[in-house]
């Protein structure tokens, strides 16, 4: 298993992305476009999106992420 550390936001948040051959899991949210992008890049399916709390910074971009991949959202 992979994991890609991505520092993004206003807050400076870890943004993780757990990989395992083509599927991804991605722990927090924020800058959709960054995530997206490094998705697509690589070639990767995002299987579910792993909150670990409800505040702004966790979530942004979180409706995005789920309308252009699908995955499933747990918090």
């Amino acid at each position: 298993m992979e994991i890609k550390k991505f520092v993004l936001g206003a807050l400076e948040n870890n943004v993780y992305l757990l990989i395992k051959e083509k599927d991804a899991v991605l722990i927090d949210c924020e800058q959709p476009a960054v995530i997206l992008r490094y998705l697509e890049k690589n070639g990767l399916k995002l299987k579910m999106i792993l909150l670990t709390h409800g505040h702004f910074d966790h979530v942004h971009g979180l409706e995005e992420i789920k309308e252009r991949t699908e995955a499933e959202i747990w918090v």
